[in-house]
């Protein structure tokens, strides 16, 4: 599982910004299944932690509040590249698109 977007082929000719859009583009055209099995294992990785979090007192619970967070965007980017492998090339024609469009304008 790619752990970054430079290590996907299919985006190694563009920029980080242009990565990280071609990214959001390839997880709009997830199905319902793949959008929903998506969600529910972000669900599952965010809500142990704040049952811990309940525990702990007020300014540890800050703390570690910022960690869970931390965490989660560092879990979340290689889910989000893992479920978005199959709609690559349907995100780089859409943005090819969108970039050709805009030089015309």
């Amino acid at each position: 599982m790619p752990f970054s977007l430079k290590t996907v082929s299919q985006l190694e000719p563009y920029s980080p910004l242009e990565r990280i859009h071609l990214l959001n583009l390839a997880l709009k055209h997830l199905s319902a299944p793949e959008k929903a099995g998506f969600n529910l294992i972000k669900l599952l990785v965010i809500v142990p932690p704040f049952f811990g979090l309940a525990r702990l007192e007020p300014w540890l619970a800050i703390i570690g509040l910022v960690g869970v967070l931390v965490g989660f965007s560092l879990l979340t980017r290689p889910l989000q590249i893992f479920f978005a492998r199959n709609h690559w090339l349907t995100a780089v024609k859409e943005y090819e698109q969108q970039k050709k469009q805009c030089d015309e304008d």
